[in-house]
């Protein structure tokens, strides 16, 4: 856990203002509660350098209440050669998925270097798997990997939501024209709702910049004119970072393509989002408001950026500077654990889990005690009669186990000690 002793300077209406962000709950939208998501690229890097398995790090993420997990799945990685498919990782993968009752968002991407439609794409300073594929190479893949891990196709018959690319939008991502994308599109969707009538299609998801620059000749007004294109994707998908604007103006611009379009009946998911708060504290007092404010919107899906601290490259070369310097970056993405270590939580995290996880109500308990003593007060660990930062160490130092009692910081009883018990804490604090 970073940041411990700056939480416990903070003022009591700081701890006011996160208590009240924490139990607020985003609002149902239309007839359908809302969808909680986290991107991560699994297997992490980070984890595998820090020998944390593969169920370790699904088990990090299920704790946090999330509903949906966005993966990458590299065409690169799996059909290095062509036509010959390494699919074990990625069965492996989907497997524990399952297990663990996430439901995976998948994102197809990633050309391998025998695929490029321009063999003379790329080189040192352009990836190839970013270069668009030959479009006959492309749906055959598309083909094999909807058949294998469709939602009805048998097997392991576990995802039914498809993104096509990342940010197709980004010469980072994606060194093809709005027409290249728009054939990678309009060729995967009528194939994998062939094969998987139930499925679901996502259009990449287009950076916050090109929703808000629309200008009626950029990049996401060029796809979206396109004859067809209603019947191209299932969901409208972009991303939003409080580093570059708020949802609401954001919703305004992206509402305003739709309807421009003809496409406003498409539901909208955000499937990378970060307010991009200046401190950890912040960040943990800001996220449950942040939500509520996307899902006002009508958004169906919200998908959190991202688990650890993230720093771009940073993060996997000086895990340790990214976690000291994370909220002096440029998009300030704190995460809901340390980067140095993926077991230490950050406020945050506890800060998600009680707004994903619904409160649980206190059990009492009516146990005789031969020598009764007074009643502590809720969130007092050490019993000296004070709700202080010493509880908060106690609560701290259990957290995440299971373990009954008060003295162990888990002040509702239920066996945990979690969120839930931060919160009474919190509630109590300073009486």
């Amino acid at each position: 856990m970073s940041l411990p002793f700056a939480l416990l300077k903070l003022k009591k209406p700081l701890f006011l203002i996160l208590l009240l962000s924490v139990l607020i709950r985003p609002a149902g939208i239309s007839a359908q509660s809302p969808v909680y998501g986290m991107h991560a690229d699994l297997p992490l890097v980070l984890a595998i350098q820090q020998g944390i398995t593969l169920s370790e790090q699904i088990d990090l993420i299920k704790q946090t209440g999330t509903q949906m997990i966005r993966i990458r799945l590299s065409w690169d990685e799996i059909e290095k050669t062509h036509g010959q498919y390494t699919w074990g990782p990625t069965d492996d993968l989907l497997s524990r998925l399952k297990q663990s009752g996430l439901q995976p968002l998948a994102i197809i991407r990633d050309t391998p270097v025998w695929a490029k439609a321009d063999l003379n794409c790329g080189g040192i300073l352009t990836p190839d798997k970013i270069c668009p594929p030959d479009i006959a190479l492309w749906k055959s893949f598309i083909t094999q990997i909807v058949e294998r891990y469709g939602f009805q196709t048998g097997g392991l018959a576990y995802i039914r939501y498809w993104e096509i690319w990342n940010e197709p939008n980004g010469s980072l991502m994606f060194t093809g024209t709005v027409d290249d994308y728009f054939n990678l599109l309009k060729e995967a969707a009528p194939i994998i709702h062939a094969v998987d009538p139930g499925s679901k299609v996502l259009i990449g998801g287009i950076t916050h910049r090109g929703i808000i620059n629309a200008s009626g000749s950029s990049w996401i007004d060029q796809l979206l004119q396109k004859p067809g294109i209603i019947n191209a994707f299932d969901i409208f998908n972009f991303h939003l970072y409080g580093v570059v604007d708020n949802p609401e103006n954001t919703f305004v611009k992206a509402k305003s393509l739709l309807g421009l379009y003809g496409l406003s009946s498409k539901p909208i998911w955000v499937t990378e989002t970060n307010p991009g708060e200046s401190s950890e504290a912040m960040l943990a007092a800001g996220m449950a408001d942040w939500h509520r404010r996307i899902f006002n919107q009508s958004a169906e899906a919200v998908f959190y950026f991202t688990l650890p601290n993230w720093c771009q490259q940073d993060t996997t070369s000086d895990p340790q500077g990214c976690d000291q310097n994370v909220y002096t970056t440029e998009r300030r993405t704190g995460g809901l654990v340390t980067a140095a270590d993926l077991r230490s939580h950050t406020l945050a995290y506890a800060a998600y889990q009680a707004m994903v996880i619904p409160a649980s109500s206190p059990t009492p308990t009516s146990s005789p005690s031969p020598t009764p003593s007074p009643p502590s007060k809720a969130g007092d660990a050490n019993g000296d009669n004070q709700v202080n930062g010493a509880d908060y160490l106690i609560w701290l130092a259990h957290y995440g186990q299971m373990a009954i009692g008060t003295q162990n910081g888990d002040f509702n009883n239920d066996g945990r000690v979690n969120g839930q018990d931060y919160l009474i804490w919190l509630a109590n604090y300073g009486r």
